[in-house]
């Protein structure tokens, strides 16, 4: 389900200068009971015909967002788009985890995180220790083996 809010009830028009016959309507999009990457094509849809291509892409980006991680993630979470022409929010629950989906200054989408709850950033957390750990054991398994192996290899290059 989604309902237009009026661009003038939000600063997003009012911030620099921007033509407001130009913007579309602000969508609010209430996910339930999680954000899905249907309730982002319902948006393209309804745009259909009226919306730019850099504004189709950013909406294509926040669908590769939301395919990108775990269902959890969305059940409480909230995606702001913010493009040339257009801004629309989905949101799920309590919307503890918060991403801003928007355009660099070549017009390329680009997602990040404003936000996190503690479940996803525990999750991320977890993630970055176990990299490290995994590559800090590699290299130490390099070095022994790298040791080993020369050791070995110098062995061999006496006997020749």
């Amino acid at each position: 389900m989604w309902s237009g809010v009026s661009a003038a009830d939000d600063n997003f028009c009012n911030q620099g200068g921007e033509n407001r016959s130009t913007l579309l309507d602000l969508q609010r999009v209430h996910c339930s009971p999680h954000i899905h990457h249907t309730n982002v094509s319902g948006v393209l849809y309804g745009y259909h015909g009226t919306l730019a291509d850099v504004d189709r892409r950013l909406l294509q980006e926040t669908m590769t967002l939301v395919t990108s991680e775990s269902r959890w993630v969305w059940e409480s979470a909230q995606i702001t788009v913010n493009g040339k022409n257009v801004k629309v929010v989905f949101y799920s629950g309590a919307r503890t985890n918060k991403y801003v989906v928007h355009l660099t200054g070549d017009d390329s989408p680009i997602q990040r995180v404003e936000e996190k709850g503690w479940r996803l950033w525990f999750r991320d957390g977890v993630v970055t220790i176990w990299s490290t750990v995994k590559e800090v054991a590699a290299k130490v398994a390099g070095a022994i083996v790298g040791e080993v192996g020369m050791k070995a290899l110098g062995g061999m290059l006496t006997i020749l």
